[in-house]
């Protein structure tokens, strides 16, 4: 499912659909044009700050 298929199924009745919607495609738009790109997983998780386990 694209971004623009996800944001499309909220519900029509709210007011904030068209942002997140114009949100989704910039976003989706970013990463098709290789201004960005997506994120592993591996990087996703380095990046939270985790509590460190003894």
């Amino acid at each position: 499912m694209t971004a623009k298929e996800a944001a499309l199924q909220l519900h029509e009745g709210s007011s904030s659909t068209d942002e997140i919607l114009d949100e989704a495609m910039r976003r989706d738009a970013e990463i098709e044009s290789g201004l960005v790109r997506e994120m592993s997983h591996e990087e996703f998780i380095a990046g939270l700050p985790l509590p460190k386990i003894a």
